[in-house]
């Protein structure tokens, strides 16, 4: 989840005692300077000026960093309950006194989140919720982070504590503190914590929670930063290099300004001080609603590094857009110059019945408009049909209607009825007369498919399904949105017809091993053509491999013989793309959730069709044995192959 070796950027030596507060105090109220461009980056200055009660007032936020400097102008001027820093604990030195004195980081970090109204170096700038109060919690280690959280727990109603802002500075395992943050986030607190400043080649590290939010890093220029760790784990970015922020130069132990902090640390308190926002419109809202109304009225940001496109934060949109779907009137701005949102309803005024087999219309979206219940890289109907006046490009072509020119980052949802739980299968019908088109399907917030790649059916109007087996709903209103992740190489993703739930048969949702094998007897030490399994679960069979592992996802193998001398060792032939390693492939016995007998972390090999034998040791093997491989650590674990044990 994060980084162990404190990669974390900061403000650059030189510059961080180049100037003590004293001599800017006389101008801390003026107003007529331009504001920062970090902050104008996400329309924080609009937000002011917008919302000027939203603040955060009535809300705190914990921040688990190095410790604050609470003496500071801009962070309050003191520590205790009539402070803006009201409580906190330093967990290395066990006391009460969370003094950043030692490491100025995390008071950028709390500068960042709700730093009072600050003018330097003639521009002026502010946290983004500066009505809020900070809880400060002193750690330096993951031993540290899992007391914070604890104590966060413990406390969260005392204080009213609605969002925290991590920071993991290594030692352990995050594992340790996965389940106190799953019961956090089911409490309804919002929780970030930086990308990493890992590079462009190495992939945000597994969220432990679906609601455990990754926040990377932009430049001035509103691109990712070089820096910044990326891949399907990374939620939100922000600004991230070159941020003006309060922090404190620990050599003559003074108050001061920078403007040069750099790293995801320094993005992620925006978006954990935007949220403390959102809950003062409506304390309702859970962390993952939170984060699709931040994803939603982001601006989107085309990373050619990756082939994808991330949502960079927009405050003064993201309260807009929370306004408009929390339950009651929305709220307008004081002035014309914000986003306006329509409110949501589906498209024939109810939500579409999902049934034991339902076919839903691509181009029969809910209303509610660009950002709100679609988004689309142009605003104008590119696809010509008469249908609907919206910016989604709908196409008719005789009889039939679709939506077409689907480009990377672009997005429609439906609102659904499920009428019985169950296991369905989802297929996207699709045409495209190339390869390589990537999407996704989420159900209210959840990646369900992992990302699916669109074949060359023959042409734009030749169609075929791609499908995604074994996805669980349960029975009620959900949201199911349709997410473009990558252009093929003629620069669409695919033209999409419709998308079909059918229910799986009841027996077949379970699979059970037989006690006698059907399969013949098969050596271990053969290579084993992943396409040969016995069943599999959430596995598409193509082109000679069983593609698309996500988390759990897995694939049984019967009447695997390893004799007597047995076998402590296995080869998967894997492909995976750039930038998408770190998952897992367990190898089990006995059933998708049996005994672990080996852990294969899989390699990025370049490409998804790029195969390349990695190994792993395994617990003895011998006799015959059901072998299952299960598919751990989130979407995108890669393609399998083949097997071999020795």
């Amino acid at each position: 989840m994060f980084q162990t070796n404190h990669q974390r950027r900061s403000p650059s030596a030189q510059n961080t005692a180049a100037v003590q507060l004293e001599s800017l105090e006389s101008r801390q109220l003026l107003s007529a300077e331009p504001w920062a461009a970090s902050s104008k980056l996400i329309a924080l200055d609009q937000a002011v000026a917008h919302y000027p009660t939203i603040t955060g007032a009535g809300e705190a936020i914990a921040v688990i960093d190095s410790g604050v400097d609470y003496n500071h102008p801009a962070l309050g001027g003191g520590f205790g309950a009539n402070y803006k820093v009201e409580a906190g604990w330093d967990f290395q030195s066990n006391d009460a006194n969370p003094m950043s004195d030692t490491y100025a980081h995390g008071t950028g970090v709390a500068g960042v989140l709700g730093a009072n109204h600050y003018v330097y170096n003639g521009v002026q700038n502010q946290g983004v919720a500066p009505g809020a109060k900070i809880i400060a919690l002193r750690e330096n280690s993951t031993n540290g982070v899992k007391a914070a959280l604890d104590w966060v727990y413990a406390n969260r109603t005392k204080y009213n504590i609605v969002a925290v802002n991590m920071t993991d500075f290594g030692g352990a395992s995050g594992l340790i503190y996965k389940d106190v943050l799953k019961n956090l986030i089911a409490a309804g607190v919002f929780v970030s914590h930086a990308a990493g400043n890992g590079g462009a080649s190495v992939p945000v590290s597994t969220a432990l929670d679906p609601a455990d939010f990754a926040v990377g890093a932009v430049g001035l220029n509103g691109q990712l930063t070089s820096f910044t760790q990326r891949g399907a784990e990374l939620d939100l970015v922000a600004p991230g290099q070159n941020v003006t922020l309060p922090y404190y130069d620990i050599s003559t132990k003074k108050h001061i300004y920078v403007d040069n902090a750099e790293g995801t640390s320094f993005a992620s308190p925006a978006a954990t001080g935007t949220a403390a926002l959102i809950k003062q419109i409506d304390p309702r809202f859970t962390p993952m609603q939170i984060m699709q109304i931040m994803q939603d009225s982001g601006t989107a940001t085309y990373d050619a590094t990756s082939n994808r496109t991330y949502k960079r934060l927009n405050v003064d949109a993201a309260l807009a857009l929370a306004y408009a779907r929390r339950s009651g009137t929305p709220q307008p701005p004081l002035s014309s110059g914000t986003v306006s949102v329509p409110a949501r309803s589906p498209f024939s005024g109810t939500a579409i019945k999902i049934g034991a087999d339902t076919t839903v219309q691509a181009e029969d979206f809910d209303n509610g408009g660009e950002g709100v219940t679609w988004h689309d890289t142009d605003a104008a109907n590119l696809g010509g049909s008469k249908y609907r006046t919206t910016g989604v490009d709908i196409q008719d072509a005789g009889s039939l209607r679709y939506v077409g020119y689907a480009k990377a980052g672009e997005w429609m949802e439906y609102s659904v009825n499920v009428t019985t739980a169950g296991v369905y299968d989802l297929s996207a019908t699709v045409a495209s007369l190339q390869a390589g088109g990537k999407f996704h399907v989420l159900i209210d917030g959840v990646d369900k498919t992992g990302l699916l790649t669109v074949p060359n059916t023959g042409g734009w109007q030749t169609w075929g399904t791609v499908t995604k087996t074994g996805i669980a709903l349960t029975a009620g209103n959900h949201v199911v949105r349709v997410v473009m992740d990558a252009n093929g190489s003629l620069g669409y993703v695919a033209n999409f017809d419709a998308f079909r739930f059918k229910a799986k048969a009841t027996t077949s949702s379970t699979p059970t091993t037989p006690t006698t094998p059907t399969t013949p007897i098969r050596s271990a030490f053969l290579a084993i053509q992943a396409t040969t399994a016995n069943a599999v679960s959430g596995l598409t069979t193509t082109g000679g491999y069983l593609g698309s592992l996500d988390n759990g996802d897995w694939a049984r193998f019967d009447s695997v013989d390893f004799g007597t001398t047995g076998a402590t060792r296995v080869a998967l032939g894997v492909a995976t793309a750039s930038g998408w390693g770190g998952k897992q492939i367990q190898i089990r016995t006995g059933s998708p959730t049996g005994t672990i007998v080996g852990i294969l972390t899989v390699t990025a090999t370049g490409g998804w069709t790029t195969v390349v034998s990695q190994s792993t040791t395994v617990a003895k093997l011998t006799g015959v044995q059901t072998i299952y491989l299960t598919a751990a650590g989130g979407s995108g674990v890669g393609n399998l192959f083949w097997l071999r044990f020795a």
